[in-house]
């Protein structure tokens, strides 16, 4: 379990509205889609078609492959169970942002990931909500008394843990997480809607005519 420290002061608000950067790519759109559907229904097959041999999927395994990535998520015999499946989905439900590397397009999921203003707000102590009307409640469950209705906004962690307990709340996986508002109220958040700019991404990158996924990773 871990924990972080955080004072009570107030801080500047700011909502870090998503634009998604595919918007004019068809083709990386029509492949996105079919790759979410795939990972609703757990399409192992379609999955692994499109993971890059030489995925990047932790800092400290300098064995980045694919064969060493379906051994961490446990996407072999017992693939269905995996909760590679609920974290994909999670960071997928939002929007991605956009770069190019040696002239090519990639793209990212969460668009938090890119678009964080880490220079205003330290990436381990805040976190952008990527959704409208996500309720604040006073108490870790959907019967605690609604304090606030956010959109998009910049707030800040008081507790978060590494062992989260998983729930499920109108069909999405997550955990629910203290945080803090700009105004200093204090409640907590479904956390399927709430993205850290150093949490889960998804990086897809072009490969010889064929999208792929080439980094699926948390941490700095």
């Amino acid at each position: 379990t871990g924990q972080y420290k955080s004072e009570s002061e107030n801080f500047k608000k700011f909502q870090l509205i998503p634009v998604d950067d595919s918007s004019n790519d068809p083709e990386f759109r029509s492949f996105i889609e079919e790759f979410k559907k795939a990972v609703a229904v757990k399409n192992i097959k379609y999955i692994k078609k499109h993971i890059s041999p030489q995925i990047i999927y932790s800092f400290e395994n300098e064995n980045t492959d694919a064969e060493a990535f379906f051994k961490a998520w446990k996407l072999n015999r017992s693939y269905r169970k995996s909760e590679f499946w609920n974290e994909m989905e999670r960071v997928l439900a939002t929007v991605p942002s956009s770069s190019e590397e040696d002239g090519n397009r990639y793209y990212v999921f969460p668009y938090v990931f890119e678009k964080f203003p880490g220079d205003q707000y330290d990436s381990y102590s805040y976190a952008a909500v990527t959704a409208k009307k996500v309720n604040l409640r006073k108490t870790p469950s959907v019967k605690g008394k609604v304090l606030a209705s956010l959109d998009y906004e910049i707030v800040k962690i008081i507790e978060a843990t590494h062992e989260k307990r998983k729930v499920r709340v109108g069909g999405k996986s997550g955990s629910w997480i203290k945080v803090q508002t700009s105004s200093g109220t204090r409640g907590y958040i479904f956390d399927y809607y709430l993205h850290s700019p150093i949490g889960y991404r998804a990086i897809f990158k072009k490969n010889t005519g064929t999208w792929l996924l080439t980094h699926f990773i948390t941490g700095d």
